[in-house]
């Protein structure tokens, strides 16, 4: 079942620290099918959760 949010992009910051709240909204609008752009201070960490 596609998500709400198929064909969607979001652009989410603040996704590097582990717990913070860009890093929940980005698992949420992933999980309802949107294609994500994550921005944060620290490049490795953002890789990570790519």
């Amino acid at each position: 079942m596609a998500g709400i949010l198929e064909g969607k992009v979001a652009l989410v910051t603040g996704v590097s620290a582990d717990g913070q709240v860009g890093q929940a909204v980005a698992k949420a609008l992933g999980e309802q099918g949107a294609a994500l752009i994550i921005v944060a201070r620290n490049e490795k960490n953002v890789e990570a959760r790519a």
